[in-house]
């Protein structure tokens, strides 16, 4: 196309479209499978694990954005999957090929079993209800007190607008110990404020005693990985699959970009 404006802005628009489609495909929009009805869920990726898709199309793509971008090609494409380390992109229609009921019986037994917030909200970290000494963490980068724990409190800023681990950590986390049971739904996360580092993916244990440890896992056992940050300061929600009854929890950043920092807020009821 022989078109200033659009050799100059084609671009971004190719990739605007490819992010609406990540949207509106991955919201569940685009596919509702008749067996199951998604009140019965706490999460929308629940909703979508008890069902397998037709598969139509199946191919390598470099990203999630470019795998999106192929499902809005495709006429009969409702749903896709992409798995980020083979790289393998399945573009699926709206028919039903399997359902799985070991997990859709493991989900719904554990939301009757974790009683949900009638009224959810903040925990405390950013307003700091939750205490700086129940904030601990595996490392602090030079153990230098304005990189500590209690940096990572949601829109903390200037320096350091998070909490950053030592690089000789090869498992870092950070915890929050709540002094007694308490109902947590979801977590809120945000990259460093003054750099451009933040955590892209991690996992979430949690303890009653801070001797026996958790994960979160999915209905087979695995533990979930959650979706971090891609930016300092946007914040990124993530909703567990059921609520969750605990003392203490723990967040174990599993991948990051250029370096650990992260800032949180704990999403439940006391």
């Amino acid at each position: 196309m022989n078109c200033p404006m659009f050799q100059q802005y084609g671009p971004y628009v190719v990739w605007c479209s490819a992010l609406l489609a990540v949207c509106v495909v991955r919201s569940g929009a685009a596919c509702n499978p008749p067996t199951v009805t998604s009140s019965d869920f706490t999460a929308v990726s629940q909703y979508n694990s008890t069902v397998k898709y037709r598969v139509i199309r199946s191919s390598r793509r470099g990203s999630h954005l470019r795998c999106a971008a192929a499902c809005l090609s495709e006429v009969y494409c409702r749903y896709f999957r992409y798995n980020k380390d083979t790289k393998q992109c399945e573009l699926c229609d709206d028919s039903i090929v399997a359902t799985n009921e070991e997990m859709l019986k493991y989900y719904k037994s554990k939301r009757s079993s974790s009683p949900s917030c009638s009224v959810e909200g903040p925990l405390g970290m950013e307003d700091g209800r939750i205490p700086d000494g129940s904030i601990t963490a595996s490392s602090v980068w030079s153990n230098r007190a304005d990189h500590a724990p209690v940096r990572a409190r949601l829109n903390t800023q200037g320096l350091a607008g998070a909490w950053a681990y030592d690089s000789g950590d090869v498992s870092p986390w950070i915890q929050v110990d709540l002094n007694g049971t308490v109902t947590i739904t979801g977590l809120i996360t945000q990259g460093r404020e003054d750099l451009d580092q933040w955590v892209t993916e991690y996992r979430v244990t949690y303890s009653d005693d801070a001797q026996s440890w958790h994960h979160m896992t999915d209905a087979f056992g695995t533990p979930i990985k959650f979706p971090g940050n891609n930016d300092s300061n946007t914040q990124v929600t993530a909703r567990f699959p059921f609520a969750l009854r605990t003392r203490i929890l723990r967040i174990n950043p599993t991948a990051w970009h250029l370096f650990c920092s992260i800032r949180f807020e704990l999403i439940g009821c006391y």
